[in-house]
């Protein structure tokens, strides 16, 4: 069964949130919602960030970029802020040794998120063990077969070149954002290439197993997928099989 995703907006985030329902060792919960670049947003968003969070912000030579930067991180400074019972401008940001962003007081309780955007789409995925998200927009144009040569395993290349000519780009970002979401949530990022594992699907192609050729690829990781409408995939990413992905809010 494919992920349930329901699409909030950001506005709506932006607020205090109260308490999500309860987050267990089965349950990875994932957020979505539209990129905003209002500017009305925009203080809002920076009332809460850390200095930090504003330097990367300012970098942005676009308004619109800078905007979306701010509403994106304070989106999740709120959400996260929702579990933990705190306030979203004192969460104190740090990164692990591989560079993954973490927040300490998520840390020390035990709290695991991964973000995700990708256009005018973002995800955020909140677990009780080590998660990855990715989402992708499926845009027109790809060089599906250039890129599935140069960084997939040579079985996923077979499942492309085999897709019809309709179905070809689909059928990548699909392979594309499932091993992703396995990279984000190891921690490694593409300090360990895509074709180091392989992604098998299950018949119903809404459940995959991953398969490691590298060593450094560690823990028996399995990804769900879902879609953001027609044209942005997702997949999370977690230990085990014995876990289901909830949509939030809705």
């Amino acid at each position: 069964m494919a992920i349930p995703i329901a699409t909030a907006s950001a506005a709506s985030l932006l607020v205090p949130l109260p308490a999500p329902t309860a987050l267990d060792e089965s349950s990875v919960h994932l957020w979505a919602w539209s990129v905003d670049d209002d500017p009305s947003l925009c203080a809002r968003a920076w009332a809460v960030l850390d200095n930090d969070e504003r330097v990367r912000a300012a970098r942005f030579v676009a308004a619109r970029h800078r905007v979306r930067f701010a509403v994106m991180h304070a989106v999740v400074r709120h959400v996260l802020a929702g579990y933990l019972g705190a306030c979203a401008a004192e969460l104190r940001f740090a990164r692990e040794a591989g560079g993954k962003p973490l927040v300490r007081e998520a840390a020390a309780a035990g709290l695991h998120f991964n973000l995700s955007h990708s256009g005018e789409r973002a995800v955020l995925a909140v677990a009780r063990s080590p998660v990855g998200a990715d989402v992708e927009h499926q845009r027109p144009g790809r060089n599906v077969r250039g890129l599935a040569g140069r960084y997939f395993h040579r079985s996923e290349r077979a499942a492309i070149e085999a897709a019809s000519d309709a179905r070809r780009a689909a059928v990548f970002f699909r392979y594309w954002v499932a091993k992703e979401a396995v990279l984000k949530a190891q921690g490694t990022g593409l300090a360990l290439p895509l074709a180091a594992f392989e992604v098998v699907f299950d018949a119903d192609e809404d459940r995959a197993r991953v398969v490691p050729h590298d060593r450094r690829l560690a823990g028996d990781w399995t990804v769900q997928l879902g879609m953001l409408g027609a044209a942005w995939p997702v997949a999370v990413a977690a230990a085990g099989r014995g876990w289901s992905v909830e949509g939030m809010p809705g």
